[in-house]
């Protein structure tokens, strides 16, 4: 068997398709299919999502926190994990364990999640509408948009605009909700919103248990960078636009979640 490696973050190799096959295999078998990765012929790029993948598969089979933390803070995948999701059943009865109780709170989550995604009405039920959609646009034509942090101000999601024209995560969801008929996300007018205004909203609270139409905010409470509307159906427990744009295939992992006074 070839010796494994370190994978970094923009490596090249034989052993990121090795691992992204490994890993699906994984994600079949434990509720995570939504998690699948694309597995291309030959040497692979170890990317942010590839990253982002085997961060998820190593959380789901029993790693440490702490190494999650490591994987995450170096953009690596140690010897150790791709080991263990290349190879599961040599993990450690701790490392079972552990894989098997987050499965099972993981499934129980989804499940009260869906429910509560079913019932959802009024505004959070228009904007899960209004982002599947835009999602749903995207899918048909993904080379038609752009992402774009900058760029002339608009309140366009729900078709591709001029390349210089801001397209970024904030602007989506401000737009969104403006849409929906409801005041800006951010201490700021919809068109200049972005995540550090929706902190500073004043209608806006840190929740623990997010309802469809809440966001995931990604990065430390006041210094976040990304953000991604909470839908709560299993297979699109979010949608954001981030790169590629309009993501709703890809569950995200926020840092925390907020919610508004005006969406109850």
């Amino acid at each position: 068997m070839t010796e494994l490696s370190v994978l970094h973050l923009g490596g090249k190799s034989t052993q990121a398709r090795a691992l992204a096959s490994a890993m699906n295999r994984r994600f079949e078998n434990r509720s995570l299919a939504d998690r699948k990765v694309k597995v291309e012929q030959g040497e692979m790029t170890l990317t942010t999502d590839l990253l982002a993948a085997a961060i998820t598969c190593a959380w789901a089979l029993g790693a440490q926190r702490s190494t999650l933390d490591a994987m995450e803070h170096d953009k690596i995948v140690p010897v150790g994990v791709a080991n263990m999701i290349r190879n599961p059943g040599r993990r450690s009865e701790e490392q079972m364990a552990r894989g098997k109780r987050r499965i099972a709170h993981m499934r129980a989550q989804r499940k009260r999640r869906a429910e509560a995604a079913a019932k959802a009405t009024g505004a959070r039920r228009a904007i899960c509408e209004h982002a599947k959609k835009a999602a749903a646009n995207y899918r048909a034509n993904p080379g038609a948009y752009h992402y774009l942090a900058g760029g002339t101000a608009n309140l366009v999601y729900l078709k591709p605009t001029s390349s210089r024209w801001r397209s970024d995560c904030s602007q989506f969801v401000a737009a969104i909700y403006k849409d929906c008929g409801l005041p800006s996300p951010g201490d700021v007018t919809h068109q200049w919103v972005n995540t550090r205004a929706m902190e500073r909203s004043p209608h806006a609270r840190v929740t623990a248990h997010p309802k469809p139409g809440d966001l995931g905010m990604y990065g430390p409470h006041g210094n976040t960078h990304h953000v991604e509307l909470y839908v709560g159906q299993p297979g699109c427990e979010f949608i954001g636009h981030g790169s590629p744009p309009i993501d709703s295939m890809t569950p995200g992992r926020p840092s925390f979640y907020l919610t508004f006074d005006f969406l109850d």
